[in-house]
């Protein structure tokens, strides 16, 4: 095995009955005739599996991720370039005063213009845009509690977001436009509220703030059951019917400035587009830093970025090892290119490879059959085949010194096949090794 940084031997973890060990951290590579290629290491973990004959993705990486979040601007340190690993946008709709009928309050909402810029960089001279489109910008309302989001200065926003780890947009405000005709105010029995039409706004949540540009929260309420709006008796103060109300409406509808009223609902999620999903597929965080913004006054952005790679390694797995050992044993692996041995089997295989190998043990601390097999061959004895084989390894070994087997092993596992093929090998040979 060529000896590239990022090979492991051993079986995984999370499969620990795979007995395909072969491991490689990389792109993906390629296995020719018994040969590893030379494959520059990137951060993935392959597995060769012999039997199909094809490398298998094992998706073995292990990546820390750090959630950082802000207003317009958010930075995170220590970074590493990565794909980002979840991107939210958090919308926002905000009014300077407290308006009324004659002093209207514009509503400003976030991506009024129809699209928001995200910039990723590294605070210097590299960067990154992603384009979020807002055909009916990104609404978001201040409320007091039970938001789906929270800025930096502890206000809650219940706010329309843009997730593009899931790939949705989750919408969480409505607007409705009164033109005071069509859609108007009509008085109900006993004249104290005034309603709009029944389901004339579906998924509306109750107890939770109403804007307008013409009037204070608290002037409008909820009907959940039949999803419509009504106004309260405070607004009495303003005008003195409902159909006054309308003719209000309809001036301003006139105008077109119309009372829009904006609402919590329950969640909307429609899927992003395809070319937004691509973008943002394509943003990468940075080495060391990186700064994720935008000029758009939106409640918040949040990231996930990676700040380190690990790679699940195997463990050390002495079959694992057995295997490569005995795959040179049958000439076809160098022993060059094999990692020095952690057992004493690996050591005993080492042996009959290079028999200037120093073991580091006696023959007194051999403390397995299939140590005492290999000193046999080693040493060109037979004391061994006194004993009936009993497992496949114990079997190819006993055939190994000479002896004979009443049913041959099945091949099953990595290591099954290099011993097999050191038994041929022997066969036509006449001796184990190169």
């Amino acid at each position: 095995m060529i000896d590239i940084p990022g090979i492991y031997v051993g079986r995984f973890k999370d499969d620990p009955n795979q007995s395909t060990m072969f491991m490689q951290i990389g792109d993906t590579p390629t296995y020719t005739d018994d040969n590893w290629a030379n494959v520059e290491s990137t951060g993935t973990i392959w597995r060769y599996n012999a039997k199909a004959g094809e490398w298998v993705d094992t998706g073995l990486e292990e990546i820390l991720v750090e959630e950082v979040s802000g207003t317009k601007e958010i930075i995170a340190e220590g970074t590493v370039p990565w794909k980002l690993q979840g991107l939210n946008v958090y919308g926002k709709s905000t009014q300077d005063g407290t308006p009324s009928p004659d002093s209207p309050v514009p509503i400003v909402t976030a991506g009024s213009d129809g699209s928001i810029d995200i910039t990723v960089s590294d605070g210097a001279d590299q960067s990154q845009q992603l384009s979020i489109q807002t055909p009916n910008g990104l609404p978001g309302i201040p409320i007091s509690s039970g938001g789906n989001y929270t800025d930096a200065d502890g206000q809650q926003w219940i706010c329309d977001e843009v997730d593009f780890a899931r790939g949705v947009y989750v919408k969480r405000v409505e607007k409705i436009a009164i033109d005071g005709e069509e859609m108007k105010f009509t008085q109900e029995g006993s004249g104290k509220y005034w309603n709009l039409p029944l389901y004339s706004a579906k998924g509306i949540i109750p107890q939770r703030p109403i804007m307008s540009m013409y009037f204070p929260r608290g002037i409008f309420s909820a009907n959940e059951h039949y999803d419509f709006i009504f106004a309260m008796p405070a607004i009495g103060s303003y005008f003195s019917s409902a159909n006054d109300l309308n003719e209000f409406c309809t001036e301003k509808s006139a105008e077109g400035q119309p009372l829009e009223l904006y609402y919590c609902i329950d969640p909307i999620e429609t899927p992003l587009s395809a070319e937004e999903l691509a973008a943002y597929a394509a943003l990468m965080s940075y080495d060391g830093s990186t700064v994720i913004s935008t000029d758009e006054d939106v409640s918040g952005i949040s990231a996930k970025v990676v700040t380190d790679v690990i790679s699940k390694n195997a463990w050390f797995d002495p079959y694992a090892e057995l295997a490569l050992y005995y795959k040179a044993l049958a000439g076809f692996e160098s022993l060059d290119n094999l990692p020095m041995p952690h057992s004493r089997e690996s050591s005993l295989v080492r042996k009959l490879l290079n028999s200037s190998y120093e073991l580091g043990f006696s023959v007194n601390e051999l403390s397995s059959r299939n140590e005492r097999y290999l000193w046999d061959l080693i040493n060109g004895t037979t004391s061994m085949l006194a004993n009936v084989p009993k497992s496949d390894t114990e079997k190819f070994l006993h055939v190994m010194i000479g002896g004979s087997v009443e049913v041959y092993p099945t091949v099953d596992t990595e290591l099954d096949y290099w011993m097999d093929k050191c038994v041929h090998y022997m066969n036509s040979n006449g001796n184990i090794g190169g």
